[in-house]
């Protein structure tokens, strides 16, 4: 069953989007419910950040002591972090697996906030991550699913690279001229085979947002996320979205190393964690928010949801 609420969105809320908009909605849902997004994440980003900071702490203090050329710093192997003996090792590895299949839930739930938004209600985090769990099989079974459908696509292209890449060597052969033609040839098929796969990964984000917020079966939901993002009116919007959503992926990330540098630097590691926890955290939280804004204009482009939300408001109108 949907979830229902009782109120509706402020009139004129639910409508189709321009690009800019997008983003200037995502920014103003994330920042006026900063707390609840935050704490979803948080949730699962705390344990996993304090687990890891246990096990990581010597052998990233030891990092920071050689970053630092201090005299006298022993020589450690920078994969130490994950453990300095075969049970630390099997723990951490446990510990990234359990954090890997907790933080699509996380997602969900950040998601489900969205939707709870977009239905007139409030980002209660107890009944999104309730919403979430409820999906727990189906969740799963997507996440079984997208593995292997971005795996299979992945090694797809791989394989058509390998004989484009034969087939510009053979051109080559020709001379210079054919050997650039063949070399420009290269890079666009590369430039196509990432652009696919990051819009792909965008209609299986779709998928799971159906699956929690719609209460799709897995192949339907997957079935629809396709559907809703390669169709001829949307591909192309789809990719620049992905192309602005990367990026800034891309400058939090940097923003993450920096941190990083900065703390093995001062040999602080705590402040690895502290950061690891806030920067991740942040991006998470917004980037889920973005993907899911995105997801509901494609629906109300797609599916009309603004009269469908006039409609539900019309008829909940007492007659005069």
């Amino acid at each position: 069953m949907a979830d229902t609420t009782p109120a509706a969105p402020p009139a004129g809320f639910v409508r189709p989007l321009g690009f800019g908009e997008l983003f200037d909605r995502a920014v103003t849902l994330y920042v006026r419910n900063f707390v609840p997004f935050s704490l979803i994440l948080l949730i699962v980003m705390l344990p996993y950040s304090i687990a890891q900071y246990s096990m990581s702490a010597r052998s990233l203090a030891q990092l920071g002591e050689l970053m630092k050329g201090a005299a006298g710093a022993a020589a450690t192997n920078p994969l130490a972090v994950y453990g300095s003996t075969p049970g630390e090792v099997a723990f951490t590895i446990l510990l990234v697996l359990v954090f890997l299949l907790v933080l699509p839930f996380a997602l969900g739930a950040v998601a489900m906030g969205v939707a709870r938004i977009y239905q007139g209600g409030t980002v209660d985090v107890r009944a999104c991550y309730a919403r979430a769990f409820a999906r727990f099989w189906s969740v799963l079974g997507l996440i079984g699913m997208s593995i292997l459908i971005l795996l299979g696509t992945y090694f797809g292209l791989v394989l058509v690279m390998v004989l484009a890449i034969a087939i510009v060597a053979g051109i080559g052969q020709l001379g210079t001229a054919f050997a650039f033609v063949g070399i420009a040839i290269a890079v666009v098929l590369g430039l196509a085979v990432v652009g696919l796969l990051m819009v792909m990964a965008v209609a299986l984000t779709f998928a799971m947002f159906a699956v929690i917020i719609e209460e799709r079966p897995v192949f339907t939901a997957i079935g629809e996320g396709f559907a809703r993002i390669f169709s001829r009116a949307e591909f192309g919007r789809a990719l620049l979205f992905t192309l602005a959503w990367i990026a800034i992926s891309m400058v939090a990330i940097g923003a993450v190393y920096l941190f990083l540098f900065l703390a093995l630097y001062f040999h602080q590691p705590w402040i690895v964690s502290l950061e690891n926890v806030v920067v991740t955290t942040v991006i998470y939280a917004f980037s889920t928010v973005l993907l899911a804004v995105y997801y509901y204009d494609v629906r109300i482009r797609r599916e009309g949801l603004d009269l469908e939300t006039q409609l539900e408001r019309l008829a909940s109108t007492p007659s005069a």
